[in-house]
């Protein structure tokens, strides 16, 4: 309940009535309570979507640098072996290739 008084006064200060009125404000703090209880479980639900998107990040990265990983492994072993054979105006690129390869094998960790 929501009450409001005033007192009228005369000229010489007495009280000479009085008017008020009282409101029932059940359903507007009902309300105010279900906004508060709603905001509350969207904070609760966005934190868990935030939560689910990180595992989900983390599950797509863990993936690609397995699979990234073990074809950088893969082609910078291979081009150590043709480095051996490759004749000398090769070595160079190949050289700078695996660099490369060692480079984004790092960066995917």
């Amino acid at each position: 309940m929501h009450e409001q008084a005033e007192v009228i006064h005369n000229a010489d200060n007495s009280p000479i009535r009085m008017r008020g009125t009282v409101q029932d404000v059940t359903a507007q703090k009902q309300a105010e309570k279900e906004i508060l209880d709603n905001q509350k479980q969207l904070r609760s639900l966005t934190a868990e979507l935030l939560l689910s998107e990180e595992r989900e990040r983390r599950k797509i990265a863990r993936g690609l640098h397995d699979s990234v990983g073990q074809i950088l492994a893969f082609s910078d072993r291979e081009l150590g072996t043709l480095q051996k054979s490759a004749p000398q105006k090769l070595m160079k690129s190949v050289e700078e290739i695996r660099h490369h390869i060692k480079q984004a094998v790092k960066q995917t960790r």
